[in-house]
């Protein structure tokens, strides 16, 4: 980050514009989000974690059945 006279600031403020972005006019395949969990993938319901979505006008749907390696 020296070289490039950046900080983790804007890598992270970047992100979430990306996020904003996906979540506001879609997405055409499935992304990673971090999302609360309703127990899908074997993690327990309650945590936030990252989980594979798609999304469209602030709205989510978490993709199932995708193979996590």
């Amino acid at each position: 980050m020296d070289a490039r006279k950046n900080s983790s600031v804007f890598s992270a403020a970047n992100a979430v514009k990306d996020h904003l972005y996906d979540w506001y006019h879609g997405t055409d395949s499935y992304v990673s989000m971090g999302v609360y969990s309703e127990g899908d993938y074997d993690i327990p319901k309650g945590l936030w974690t990252s989980l594979p979505v798609v999304c469209k006008n602030f709205s989510y749907t978490v993709v199932k059945d995708v193979t996590v390696t």
